[in-house]
């Protein structure tokens, strides 16, 4: 063995020891080891304020693992569910609070929020640290006292409106495209009953200069959706569905969808921030008108269709799963068809490792709009028309690993 080999291997024998005898250094300091497990939190603003814990990298080195799952409200706002689960010395000291915003709040407003909430849940683990000596409750005795105002019906209770409208603008010496969108979102909640209505209207042109000449691609599309559902009990609920529908790139001039539908979820929908198994079942009646005669050879069509759907949603401390399964076919006939599959999931293997995997996969064969004749090269590569297709896949895989100090508590944004 050369002496280029030799200090070779004696950097990474040193590294090996060092590594895991810096981590139980940190280990070791008399804190409270603490893994934050927030995807929508500001781990920079949480590790400056609360910065008398070690704040872990890794949940199997943690204390505590404070796992947090958020879910929109209907009012726009957010819900945050803040389980503390105890870990080790702490174990079986749990704690569950929830947090809910405003939807007018701003992200300082949100991450001062989390953190009070945070600060409060940590109170009850900190008792059992040598630090609990040095706590003070502190209560604003001058504080006023808030009081409820009485309700006031009106013809708005329990209904949310949101206007949205977008425009985009890209300009090269060759080619251009303006893209412009307009949506109404009206939402009408109470725990018995949930009312949506959506009308959406979006506007693409592209422009694109061969040889001295301009070619212009035109895309509009139109809809308008809504939907009543009824709660039954914590595990069922029905509802019924109709919707309009115009798109010059899928070659409906109109199409009118009318269906009842019925779901169950396994799981009491009071907990879907952390799971929810659901199937739905559809089925209803369609009408399409078609700018252009289909490959059927048809400019207009009534047909009886059904859709299945079955979702898992996990949101757990170990990770998060999300898998659906769709399968819709017409009545009159049943070789027409599709399926799509769809899966996301992010586990934690072992302490530091985990693995990200996602992917897809649909089987279509209801394409019954589709215009007769061959696409032109124009229609194809300025995606002006649906091309026929029997399928789509996609897969993503990925692996991640953490090691070295797994108490870094220190907060740099330099660069």
């Amino acid at each position: 063995m050369n002496w280029q080999s030799r200090s070779l291997f004696l950097f990474f024998l040193s590294f090996l020891f060092i590594v895991p005898a810096q981590a139980q250094m940190s280990e070791d300091i008399d804190r409270l080891n603490v893994f934050v497990d927030c995807s929508a939190c500001d781990m920079s603003y949480l590790k400056q304020e609360i910065n008398y814990v070690n704040h872990a990298v890794d949940p199997f080195v943690a204390q505590v693992h404070i796992f947090i799952a958020n879910q929109g409200l209907n009012s726009g706002g957010t819900l945050y569910k803040i389980n503390f689960i105890g870990k080790g010395k702490m174990d079986g000291n749990n704690l569950n609070m929830d947090l809910e915003t405003d939807p007018t709040a701003t992200s300082v407003e949100i991450n001062q929020a989390l953190k009070r909430t945070i600060e409060m849940g940590l109170v009850a683990f900190l008792a059992h640290t040598p630090m609990g000596d040095q706590i003070e409750l502190k209560i604003k005795s001058d504080a006023p006292v808030a009081k409820r105002p009485e309700p006031v019906s009106g013809p708005l209770d329990n209904w949310i409106f949101e206007l949205s409208a977008n425009a985009a603008w890209n300009n090269e010496s060759s080619q251009s495209v303006i893209n412009t969108s307009y949506a109404l979102d009206a939402d009408y909640v109470t725990p018995e009953m949930r009312i949506r209505m959506r009308p959406y209207y979006s506007y693409r042109q592209q422009k694109v200069q061969n040889n001295g000449e301009d070619i212009i691609s035109i895309r509009r599309r139109s809809y308008m959706t809504s939907s009543v559902v009824k709660s039954i009990n914590d595990h069922w609920s029905y509802g019924f569905f109709h919707s309009l529908n115009n798109s010059t790139y899928s070659n409906i001039k109109l199409a009118n969808w009318i269906a009842p539908a019925l779901e169950y979820n396994i799981f009491p929908y009071s907990e879907v921030p952390f799971k929810e198994f659901t199937i739905a079942y559809r089925v209803g009646w369609l009408s399409q008108k078609y700018y252009e005669e289909t490959i059927y050879f048809k400019l207009a069509e009534e047909v009886l269709s059904q859709v299945l759907n079955v979702n898992l949603r996990l949101r757990q401390p170990w990770g998060y799963v999300n898998t659906s399964l769709r399968g819709s076919n017409f009545l009159n006939d049943w070789s027409k068809n599709r399926m799509t599959f769809d899966s996301r999931l992010s586990v934690r293997v072992i302490k530091g490792f985990s693995v990200n995997l996602s992917g897809g996969f649909e089987v279509i064969n209801d394409q019954i709009s589709l215009p007769k004749g061959e696409a032109s090269i124009e229609e194809i590569l300025l995606g002006q028309r649906q091309l026929a297709t029997n399928f789509e896949t996609n897969l993503r895989f990925g692996l991640s690993y953490t090691f070295g100090d797994l108490y870094n508590n220190v907060v740099n944004t330099r660069l």
